[in-house]
């Protein structure tokens, strides 16, 4: 009996260690009456550093953004932005001091910002995938 208890302790641990890093795809998300139907990660990341305010096709949008500490935002910014946050604020102070740019508004979790795409025909944010509904349109699913 003690030994299918350790067998199945080891198996557990075994399981949990070696199990891959199960992550919620992203959803880049965009005002459903926004003429934007589909963006690039690379578009997106222009967007999120402040490089541009329009997209390719000339649309112009507004990035919104996940309070500090939140794991989606680490998640996004490391996969889609492909910069560290610690790098990201400096990035920004650069920015700000030099007076060419501010960094996206703050607006809070997943479904503040779904409400705030919801509300605001130009804004563009980031959610967890499964919250996407029809008050918001997917244009970038990030796995």
């Amino acid at each position: 009996m003690n030994i299918q208890k350790y067998l199945v302790f080891i198996i557990v641990v075994l399981g949990t260690v070696l199990a891959p890093n199960v992550q919620a795809d992203l959803a880049i998300v965009v005002n459903p009456k926004s003429s934007v139907t589909e963006v690039s990660a690379d578009e997106i990341k222009r967007l999120y550093i402040g490089k541009t305010k329009l997209l390719d096709s000339g649309a112009r949008l507004v990035p919104v953004d996940h309070d500090d500490g939140r794991e989606i935002k680490q998640e996004f910014y490391g996969k889609v932005v492909q910069k560290p946050l610690a790098r990201l604020k400096v990035h920004w102070s650069r920015l700000i001091f030099s007076g060419r740019g501010r960094p996206p508004e703050v607006i809070g979790d997943d479904a503040k910002i779904k409400a705030w795409v919801a509300d605001h025909e130009n804004a563009i944010g980031y959610i967890d995938a499964d919250m996407v509904d029809e008050s918001v349109r997917a244009v970038l699913i990030v796995k």
